[in-house]
């Protein structure tokens, strides 16, 4: 990739330009480059999750803070930019706090739209539970029924194990990102970001994998499995995934501010897709979002994601037996299809359902309560690429908690 070219702007901060992407010095982080753990290091920890919420009964006696202050302090603690929203019945609210990105102090608005990545999975899921209501497919039809030779020897898999993790497959996109490398450096694993990357490569980067598991036994995370769910729709019926996302789960649920992004970029009131190593930030201006495709390429609102909750639970796009199925857990730890189930902090005994999404620069969480009636979004941007780190290193439960705290 050659030496980034690099400039210094007001307030001496260095910026380095190299392949599309922008990379400051992160202030406070060492520039200790020589203990810097390589892009190799990281890629197990580079396929996990984000972790679940803990979220603690709400009681009359706590000392829960404002959802403002919570933001705000996200923000402090080192995050770019953050956005949340609420609704309960009829309530609408949300809040802000931070800046759209990481070279310059232009705020982030309240409606700011933010890659909402593995939130994407539940819209998906939601397409492919319409063609079950319509019988032209059954959860139990395998992927040699619906798409002969796509998965080779491992055809026999079936939707619903695609659908809830427990296909074995491996996961697909990292091993394609690293594959797209040309120097094992994380300038050159974050322009690799910007490469082009097609379905049929993330699909062959899992199958070059070994098999993480006999079909239907366990949990195993695949993003790959998504984008062959993907695969199936659009073969089925012959239009693109972002035609149907926005035909069939955008318009109807109201989504005004969402997309299905298959090119670099976002639009300018957006919160910028932003990331760290332990000596510099990176504004992952170039990302190609083809790389996560059905598995997480969906841009949307705080406000959007309220929306699609709303419609999802309330059976405007999807019957309520239909929503039971996909809220019913295949896995112990309570995933079903396309959505998993947590405590509800409100109600002593209840679950909310819902996702997260962990981009290569954002991460989200949407989730929403049993009845239907509150809905709990936040977003933002900043992702750790540091040994022994999360991948989002700061408290999020707090700003949730804050969060449920206004539907309780």
């Amino acid at each position: 990739m050659g030496r980034p070219l690099t400039c210094r702007m007001a307030g001496g901060t260095v910026v380095a330009i190299a392949a599309g992407l922008i990379a400051t010095a992160a202030p406070g982080v060492a520039a200790d480059r020589a203990s810097e753990p390589t892009p190799a290091d990281l890629a197990a920890r580079l396929d996990q999750r984000l972790p679940r919420p803990v979220l603690p009964p709400i009681t009359g006696g706590q000392r829960i803070p404002s959802v403002q202050e919570a933001l705000d302090a996200l923000v402090a603690e080192g995050a770019v930019g953050t956005v949340g929203a609420i609704q309960r019945g009829a309530r609408h609210r949300e809040w802000a706090s931070g800046k759209k990105r990481i070279w310059n102090d232009a705020p982030v608005g309240a409606y700011a739209p933010f890659r909402v990545a593995s939130n994407t999975k539940t819209m998906v899921a939601t397409l492919v539970m319409q063609l079950v209501e319509r019988g032209e497919w059954r959860l139990s039809d395998r992927v040699n029924d619906l798409a002969p030779g796509l998965l080779a020897h491992h055809g026999n898999i079936t939707l619903e194990q695609l659908l809830s993790h427990t296909s074995g497959m491996p996961d697909g996109v990292t091993q394609a990102l690293i594959a797209h490398m040309d120097e094992p450096t994380w300038d050159g694993f974050f322009a690799a970001l910007g490469d082009p990357y097609t379905d049929r490569e993330i699909i062959t980067a899992a199958l070059a994998q070994p098999w993480l598991a006999t079909p239907g036994t366990q949990f195993n995370y695949s993003n790959a499995g998504y984008v062959v769910l993907g695969q199936l729709l659009q073969r089925h019926t012959g239009r693109s995934l972002a035609a149907l996302m926005q035909e069939r789960i955008f318009v109807p649920s109201g989504m005004t501010k969402a997309e299905f992004a298959t090119r670099p970029g976002m639009p300018s009131a957006a919160l910028h897709d932003a990331a760290f190593t332990k000596w510099r930030w990176y504004s992952l201006k170039n990302f190609n979002p083809d790389l996560f495709s059905a598995a997480g390429a969906t841009v949307a609102s705080s406000r959007d994601m309220v929306k699609f909750a709303n419609a999802l639970n309330n059976g405007r796009l999807v019957r309520k037996a239909t929503l039971a199925s996909m809220r019913t857990p295949r896995t112990p730890d309570g995933y079903g299809l396309g959505m998993y189930r947590i405590p509800d902090p409100c109600r002593p005994g209840g679950l909310v359902y819902g996702h997260d999404g962990l981009s290569f620069g954002t991460a989200s969480y949407a989730l929403s309560s049993a009845d239907g009636t509150r809905q709990v979004v936040i977003g933002l941007t900043g992702r750790a690429y540091v040994n022994g780190v999360r991948p989002i290193p700061w408290d999020v439960n707090t700003p949730l908690l804050a969060l449920f705290a206004e539907t309780c």
